[in-house]
């Protein structure tokens, strides 16, 4: 299956969204889209977003980086 390209933006926005529908969300949560040469890219957290996230939340925003990451790849900006 080919994936999808997508820019760092829009994907950042599209796992903000995939977090308020699954009740993870918490405001404030500053996250970034990083190229990853083993996964092709992976989501990384500042620290003050790191100290809202709960063990629940960590695993949904785990789980929802795994299902994204099979269907989109960076465009290589």
């Amino acid at each position: 299956m080919v994936k999808k390209q997508i820019s760092s933006s829009d994907l950042s926005w599209l796992i903000h969204e995939h977090m308020r529908e699954s009740n993870a969300y918490t405001k404030g949560i500053t996250l970034a889209i990083i190229p990853d040469p083993h996964r092709g890219w992976r989501v990384i957290l500042d620290r003050s977003s790191q100290k809202r996230m709960t063990g629940t939340r960590s695993k949904r925003l785990a789980a929802i980086e795994k299902n994204l990451r099979a269907t989109y790849s960076l465009i290589d900006e």
